[in-house]
């Protein structure tokens, strides 16, 4: 799986401190003293799952694994293989799947586990076949009446997973057929999947489409088909009707009349839990006993810590109009301190930074700290600081959540003047997911290990293997 374009910010804001006075020192030490007992339980209490990860080796993975190479990787130390399962590839029609290229699927995941290999699948729907496209409401539309761009990886098109109800339809008759063959190969079945990297929006992760359409529209707002507008009728049920069908970001009137910001947030919000009520009913797809019925991790990709708090505030106030949207994550609903505490099933759901070592953060790829599960994300203006990984993490640790993660892929646009692939972005990966409690990490990709021109060897990655769990 080709990784999509990660989200990086700048950070433009300074952390200031207070003086606290001298006076009425008693008091001040005993509220002192229970505050520090207090912060004490609480970080205790929220870094439980972190000690008890800390008992067992972390887990090393690759992205795309070579299955006629597990043995070998996994001799290294590398436990855990990835294996995609294309929706173009195995539903070329409507209902009528290729079961060749599941048998194919089935003995690379096979030979995974006769290595010793724990086994991840991605069923991959934002590879749609082309007939996907022509369901109802299947294309997004922005403001300016265009549709969502081709992706970099692949040259695929983007389904609308939020608001067409068809398309929601087929990636549920997609997945469910996946997960029931694998189920009933007695030498696979669901115990054997350790995880599912199930997609959640834009190239795999949890976003709408780019906000540049390639059309000169830098600010594209993804809810403008026929069905968000409350024309059509096959929105999903379980999204609330647009409040204000008609209105386009950066617009100060609506039907000739003053809109004002609060009206703005009240769209926003609209928009952007749109986005996390597919994220909710993917899940519930997945942990359905009478569906499905996995039980396993769900990890679900957030990469850079998208849209802070202040960053939110300052595009409403301007009206959505992409000035003070200089990331374009806004746009594209990358607010993970909303979706976190949003998601309605966060059991087994892992946390899943792909964008570790990304060259975010002021210093670049600052690790965690004790206490970052304290800060106040709407207010703290220290969390514009954070790295992509420390800043998710936090939220994952607010929420009792597992953590896992992946470097930016040799071939990803965004490390174009970012952090260097390499060993470098190796150990700072590795570093990431010691300093946050990681239960894994994966290293993107498997075949940069055996090329000889991505600078990390197999060799490199036992190595490291070896140093982390050591130090455990």
């Amino acid at each position: 799986m080709q990784k999509s374009k990660k989200l990086r910010q700048k950070n433009l804001s300074h952390i200031s401190s207070s003086h606290v006075p001298s006076h009425r020192p008693f008091l001040l030490f005993s509220l002192a003293a229970v505050v520090s007992v207090s912060m004490y339980i609480i970080l205790i209490n929220n870094s439980t799952s972190f000690h008890v990860q800390a008992s067992r080796p972390y887990l090393f993975g690759t992205l795309e694994t070579d299955s006629t190479k597990a043995a070998e990787e996994h001799a290294a130390g590398v436990q855990i293989a990835m294996q995609t399962i294309a929706w173009n590839s195995y539903e070329r029609s409507d209902g009528i799947f290729d079961e060749a290229y599941m048998a194919e699927i089935k003995s690379q995941i096979k030979m995974d586990l006769t290595a010793g290999m724990k086994v991840v699948i991605s069923p991959a729907i934002h590879y749609p076949p082309h007939w996907v496209m022509n369901l109802p409401g299947a294309r997004y539309i922005n403001q300016y009446n265009a549709r969502a761009p081709f992706t970099w990886a692949g040259h695929f098109e983007e389904p609308n997973f939020i608001f067409s109800q068809s398309v929601r339809d087929r990636v549920a008759q997609f997945e469910t057929h996946v997960m029931k063959q694998l189920a009933s190969d007695p030498a696979i079945g669901l115990k054997n999947i350790w995880g599912v990297r199930y997609v959640n929006g834009s190239l795999g992760e949890t976003l709408y489409p780019p906000a540049d359409d390639q059309q000169r529209h830098p600010n594209s707002y993804w809810a403008y088909d026929t069905n968000a507008q409350g024309q059509g009728t096959d929105r999903p049920a379980t999204i609330l009707a647009n409040p204000f069908p008609g209105w386009k970001p950066g617009n100060t009137l609506y039907h000739d009349q003053p809109f004002s910001t609060a009206q703005v947030q009240q769209w926003y919000n609209w928009y952007l839990n749109a986005h996390i009520d597919f994220v909710n009913w993917h899940t519930r797809l997945y942990r359905d006993k009478n569906g499905i019925n996995y039980q396993g991790y769900l990890l679900l990709q957030t990469p850079g810590f998208g849209a802070r708090a202040f960053e939110v505030k300052a595009s409403v106030t301007s009206y959505l109009d992409g000035s003070q949207d200089l990331n374009a994550t806004v746009a594209r609903a990358a607010v993970w301190h909303k979706l976190f505490p949003a998601l309605t099933n966060r059991t087994n759901v892992v946390a899943y930074v792909s964008s570790m070592a990304d060259g975010s953060g002021i210093p670049p790829d600052n690790v965690c700290k004790r206490g970052d599960v304290l800060v106040n994300y709407q207010t703290d203006p220290q969390v514009n600081n954070w790295s992509a990984t420390r800043y998710i993490t936090g939220l994952a640790d607010k929420y009792k959540m597992m953590k896992s993660g992946e470097n930016p892929g040799r071939d990803d646009p965004s490390q174009e003047g970012g952090a260097a692939y390499g060993l470098s972005m190796l150990q700072s990966t590795a570093s990431q997911m010691q300093s946050c409690g990681f239960q894994s990490m994966f290293w993107a990709h498997d075949s940069d290990l055996y090329d000889n021109a991505s600078g990390v060897t197999l060799q490199d990655y036992a190595s490291i293997i070896t140093q982390y769990n050591k130090t455990r």
